[in-house]
């Protein structure tokens, strides 16, 4: 068995109606260079935003240590406050 690889077009922008016909319909992956950049959670979300939003809230954390078939699937490694 072996996979055919073909290069993803990329491009800086495109629009709605080239999107849907050259992309989407024929289901082929593209890549949108910057497609956020005029976003303002991109400004707005640092990290003490969040810290101020979410403040101690506790959160699981997780690894990408190998599934360990005693415990439940996609259980934390760990929990902590989300401002630490």
């Amino acid at each position: 068995m072996s996979f055919i690889l073909h290069p993803i077009d990329t491009v800086d922008n495109i629009s709605p109606e080239d999107f849907t016909a050259q992309y989407l319909k024929p289901r082929r992956p593209l890549i949108i260079r910057g497609l956020t950049n005029n976003w303002p959670a991109r400004q707005k979300w640092t990290p003490e935003y969040l810290k101020q939003v979410v403040g101690n809230k506790i959160v699981p954390l997780y690894d990408n240590s190998k599934a360990d078939p005693a415990k439940p699937i996609n259980s934390a490694a760990a929990e902590m406050p989300f401002d630490e």
